[in-house]
């Protein structure tokens, strides 16, 4: 038996190995390699089709390794534990605080007194994200104001999040730790394409913070996305 654990733990090294060091293109490549790693790790047929083309896809959206090894661990338990809802029912919402930095015309959580999840909630969601979701989008309030979020994310490498965030709080040493961590995905709110629009809804300055925060992201090559009011 420990032999067989072993065995399986040089297998998967060798997998994390290809998966973030490869191009795409090379990745494409060594499709056969990947599947006899993840044949020897237990996944069947079918199932090792889905991933090996979300990390060919994924491969050309970002050379950060920790991100495709994030992808990479996620997906392995997802398929390993039969989840196939897709859509909004693949994901779980946590509300993790209605403290925000900002007062958006827009938003009800300005309305709502300070408060955050106890922490035993978060726990009991997590566990039920395990068997049952494949992501957890993490929305406020403004998510980075609760200390528990790096501490979360760092504890469950082979879930993936996704934050709302205003931006704000995004500071070089807190976008290091995003590239370092792979597995936290901040979709920024942007409501204009330009300053007077966008600080028009989320008030002044607003826009020239999340530029600030984009040029940031880029640099330590963290994946970001961004949601807007129509």
């Amino acid at each position: 038996m420990g032999h067989r654990k072993k065995g399986k733990a040089s297998v998967w090294k060798s997998l994390e190995n290809l998966v973030s060091q490869s191009a795409p293109d090379e990745l494409g490549r060594r499709t056969r390699d990947v599947r006899l790693y993840l044949r020897a790790l237990g996944l069947k047929p079918r199932p090792i089709a889905g991933l090996i083309g979300r990390l060919k896809h994924l491969a050309g959206l970002s050379s950060n390794p920790q991100f495709r090894l994030s992808v990479l661990r996620s997906y392995f338990r997802v398929y390993s534990e039969n989840i196939r809802r897709d859509g909004r029912d693949s994901s779980v919402i946590i509300e993790i605080t209605t403290r925000c930095n900002r007062r958006c015309r827009h938003c009800y959580a300005a309305g709502l007194p300070p408060a955050s999840m106890p922490t035993s909630t978060l726990n009991r969601i997590i566990q039920y994200v395990r068997k049952h979701a494949k992501h957890v989008v993490v929305t406020g309030g403004e998510p980075t104001l609760d200390r528990r979020l790096i501490p979360l994310v760092q504890a469950n490498p082979d879930i993936l999040f996704f934050m709302f965030t205003n931006g704000t709080l995004l500071t070089p040493a807190y976008a290091r730790k995003l590239g370092q961590l792979g597995n936290l995905v901040p979709l920024l709110s942007i409501d204009g394409h330009t300053a007077a629009r966008h600080d028009r809804l989320k008030g002044g300055g607003s826009f020239a913070d999340v530029q600030r925060a984009i040029r940031r992201l880029n640099h330590y090559i963290v994946p970001w996305g961004f949601n807007t009011v129509v």
